[in-house]
Formats: C-alpha cells, structure tokens, sequence
C-alpha cells in the first residue's frame, strides 16, 4: 500500500478475491475512531468515500466493514475508553428515497457508493455538502484499471 500525505490517496492491490484490500485496511476507520476519541465525539459528517463498480458489491462491501469496526469498539470498551460509533451507509441507484432523506439529515462516517451514485452526489448541492467534508476517498481496483 501507498499513501500519499499531501492528498491522501491510497493505492491498494487487488486481493485473491478480486475485492480490494483498502477496505479491510484499518487506517481510513483508525482516523476516525482517534478523532473520536481525541474530542469525545465524532461529527456526522462524512469522512471516507469508497467507489464500489458494482451496486452488490458496494453492499458486500459495507456489510464487511461492520465487524472491523465493531471489532475496535469492543476494544476500546475493554479497555475502558468511551465508545466510538463510526457509521456507514451505502448510495446507490437502489437507495430509497426514506434512505437518501436519513443521509442528508445525518451523513454516514463512511460512504459507500458507485460511479453512477458519485456523480449524482456531485451535481447536486446536499451530495456536494455531504461529499464536502470527505478527507479520504477509496477508488475500487476495477476503476483504477485500464481494460480493452
């Protein structure tokens, strides 16, 4: 994995599954969880944007990165420091109107979206707000490839 500072972008390979690893990675959930735990909160706002190429796999994505993040919150109470809920939602093209409504209200800590879903998020003014606060952002590898 490489990480740039000055944007940071993170470039990750390809598992055996195909899938990338910059999910499973823990530094985008660890920067969230130290922010939580530094100020006692953590803002609703969105902080990572992963780019799934496919809406099943936006929400396989989503669904593995509950037990990560469970995973540190049960640390962290073990060891007696305050709970840290770090949020996640998908935007697709099969996001209800009811979930849509519940992001602008109350933005997910992490996104999980589609090109098509992107670029709707950016062409409109509540996408761009909640979009606006994003620090990382996680292409999927099937993105970053060039294919003929």
């Amino acid at each position: 994995m490489r990480a740039d500072p000055v944007n940071d972008s993170t470039n990750t390979p390809a598992s055996a599954d195909h899938l990338s690893e910059a999910v499973f990675h823990p530094a985008a959930i660890d920067a969230l969880v130290r922010a939580g735990c530094e100020d006692d909160y953590l803002e609703d706002c969105t902080r990572v944007v992963y780019v799934s190429p496919l809406k099943a796999l936006s929400n396989d994505i989503e669904r593995n990165l509950q037990q990560p993040i469970q995973g540190i919150r049960d640390a962290l109470l073990a060891r007696g420091i305050a709970d840290v809920e770090v949020t996640t939602a998908v935007r697709s093209g099969d996001t209800t109107a009811r979930e849509r409504d519940k992001m602008r209200r109350t933005a997910p800590h992490i996104l999980v979206t589609t090109p098509e879903s992107l670029h709707i998020l950016l062409t409109s003014d509540s996408g761009r707000r909640m979009l606006g606060t994003a620090r990382t952002v996680i292409l999927d590898w099937a993105l970053t490839s060039f294919r003929r």
